[in-house]
């Protein structure tokens, strides 16, 4: 039996002005902080004790800019071991901020990956998408995408491993059009990939000892269309495991609705959890304790001067009060951070 929960009625607890894409929410429980970002605006916002102050707390944002072509963009963000450092997925590599500094730096570029640098003008179309840090910390998987003047479709997508102690970045998987969110279940046996655009999300065997995946053995375990046969297009966005319970909170585009399901079974869904309807772009959503953090996009996403952010609502900030009864443990795990490049 799949629970549903209604949130139908909530009120966006952010809204940054002219905001159109904001991805990549993410909890540190150290220091209470909120963290997301504007894809489209290349921009991370910072909110401290949250909880406690709700969306007034601190704030402070930066804006990422210099890519050496096309536009400037960030796609997500990675806690470290240093709570007051993170990391980020910008347009030309991973880059580094100090929350409240006006400064960032790139650390490793993904032209250090042999296969993109051989072929630059591939590289220039890319933008970062998702992607998580393995639970030791000691690597990234990000997934690249097309940018948005570019055709998704072409397959130029990929997910790549990146070791920031070493600077290495290599290609682990080819071909996905949109390579998104990465998890992996309490036990670490399987890695769980995200491809939005075949409304997937695949299960692959893990090497956690030499942080590999096992694509030739992977299953489609989710089946987005399955379960939103009313809806066109309902591609799984990003997400946030509980790894007590083994249980995968997935924003699904243009449902507006997160899905919950147990991966401990195939297209297993036992819990939806509706939003206004006036918010159909669901993008990313984060455990913090029983509560859900959900970003949101606009329904167009573009310079257009005639494209206003409709009510408020598209590129909002959802907080879901009470979301889970079950103590959930959020899977997000601390790089170990090195001198970089």
């Amino acid at each position: 039996m799949v629970v549903v929960k209604d949130y139908s009625q909530a009120l966006p607890f952010r809204h940054e002005a002219g905001a159109r894409l904001s991805e990549g929410v993410t909890y540190d429980v150290r220091n209470d902080r909120l963290l997301w970002v504007d894809i489209y605006k290349a921009q991370i916002h910072a909110i401290d004790n949250v909880s406690r102050d709700g969306s007034q707390g601190r704030h402070c944002r930066i804006k990422i800019r210099g890519s050496s072509g096309g536009r400037d963009s960030v796609g997500v963000v990675f806690l470290t071991e240093d709570p007051q450092v993170i990391l980020f997925g910008g347009k030309d590599g991973i880059g580094e901020w100090r929350v409240g500094s006006y400064e960032w730096r790139y650390v490793v570029r993904y032209s250090e990956c042999p296969q993109l640098a051989a072929d630059p003008q591939r590289l220039a179309r890319l933008r970062p998408n998702d992607g998580n840090t393995t639970r030791d910390g000691r690597y990234i998987l990000i997934g690249l995408m097309n940018d948005f003047m570019y055709d998704v479709e072409t397959q130029d997508g990929c997910i790549l491993r990146i070791s920031v102690e070493t600077g290495t970045v290599e290609l682990v998987w080819d071909g996905i059009a949109i390579a998104n969110a990465v998890h992996w279940d309490r036990d670490e046996r399987y890695v769980f990939i995200t491809d939005s655009l075949m409304h997937t999300i695949w299960r692959c065997p893990w090497d956690k000892a030499t942080a590999s995946i096992d694509k030739e053995h992977r299953e489609a375990w989710i089946d987005f269309k399955s379960h939103n046969r009313q809806f066109a297009s309902p591609e799984p966005d990003g997400s946030d495991m509980d790894i007590t319970h083994n249980l995968l909170y997935v924003s699904v585009w243009s449902t507006h609705r997160v899905q919950v399901y147990d991966v401990t079974k195939p297209n297993e869904l036992v819990q939806e959890i509706l939003l206004p309807t006036t918010t159909p772009r669901g993008s990313c959503c984060c455990l913090a304790g029983p509560d859900l953090y959900v970003t949101t996009a606009n329904d167009e996403i573009s310079d257009a001067p005639q494209d206003p952010v409709k009510q408020e609502q598209g590129g909002s900030l959802f907080r879901l009060l009470c979301v889970s009864d079950n103590k959930p443990t959020s899977s997000k795990a601390y790089l170990r951070l090195g001198a970089g490049k």
